[in-house]
């Protein structure tokens, strides 16, 4: 019974870490672990987190009648445009405009003046480049501070990637049938306020604040499979769609950062609301608007440490 026991279990995590896997994907970075705290002058910070990023508005795209539907289109040499491939366009953009999905993302922070500090994370093939100013509250490592004190710090965050979509529930070949190409651009400002546990955050802090996201899309439908009928009722070729959207967000952010000096677990919590506009898409339009929720869990390690006094 217990080696059964033991055999279910192991399948179990074997699935999981397979559907963990399968929709691993790169969103636009918008999980939160900063603190009012910036990083030490003249010293460096590592750490590594892994998010899930929840959306309701591919949701309402309705996912699982994907797989069924490119299977059976996948290998046909022409497609009659319909209401089912305008509701496939509507999943694809839905998706890379907030995907349901995982990632990971590791990153080095360096202390350059005394109350500001840089950064770089590479979040499961994005490239984010970041800078954070410290407004309010001693960031003189060294000092016994108030444990009372709250701090706080602003942040301007740029990242930028190519999008693809997974093979979870066969979005990677509606890509194909659709010819879809993405780019996009996000701009992240944090606003973060902090109150330390232990002198400087020596055993850690609780982290709570806003913050604001503008997106720059750029995506394109060449679709070279699919035709529709003109006026004359003659087959032609669907036009290519290039279209390029803005779009804002914003949200809430909770954290907690737990440990020693030396290491440090941080759970997150952000949420965020926006409405993407109105897409133009193969056979129609589509307005689309959706929540957000971002839980990820991560883990930072110092490289140089303060005194006590």
């Amino acid at each position: 019974m217990k080696n059964k026991f033991m055999k279910n279990k192991i399948l179990f995590f074997t699935a999981l870490s397979g559907v963990i896997l399968l929709i691993s994907s790169c969103s636009a970075p918008r999980s939160i672990l900063h603190t009012g705290r910036v990083t030490q002058h003249k010293t460096f910070r590592a750490g590594a987190d892994y998010s899930f990023n929840f959306s309701t508005a591919p949701v309402g795209a309705a996912y699982k009648s994907v797989k069924t539907i490119t299977k059976n289109l996948i290998n046909k040499d022409s497609i009659i445009l319909d209401e089912q491939i305008l509701n496939l366009s509507k999943t694809a953009v839905s998706y890379v405009l907030d995907p349901i999905a995982s990632g990971y993302d590791i990153n080095l922070r360096y202390g350059v003046l005394p109350k500001t500090d840089i950064g770089y994370k590479y979040s499961s093939g994005c490239h984010v480049f970041d800078l954070r100013y410290q407004f309010m509250g001693n960031s003189n490592y060294t000092e016994a501070i108030d444990k009372k004190s709250l701090c706080g710090s602003i942040g301007l965050q740029y990242s930028t990637q190519n999008f693809e979509l997974p093979s979870l529930f066969g979005l990677v070949d509606l890509q194909k049938i659709l010819r879809l190409n993405v780019e996009r651009k996000d701009f992240l400002i944090p606003l973060a306020f902090s109150t330390d546990f232990g002198n400087t955050e020596k055993i850690g802090s609780f982290a709570f604040g806003a913050a604001y996201n503008l997106s720059f899309i750029h995506y394109s439908f060449n679709p070279e499979k699919i035709y529709q009928y003109d006026n004359s009722n003659i087959l032609i070729h669907l036009p290519i769609i290039d279209e390029k959207k803005v779009y804002h967000s914003a949200g809430l952010f909770v954290n907690c950062k737990v440990g020693y000096k030396f290491i440090y677990f941080i759970p997150s919590l952000s949420m965020y609301y926006q409405n993407y506009g109105t897409y133009k898409l193969l056979g129609g339009t589509a307005q689309i608007k959706g929540l957000t929720i971002i839980p990820s869990l991560g883990l930072q390690f110092n490289f140089k440490f303060w005194k006590d006094k």
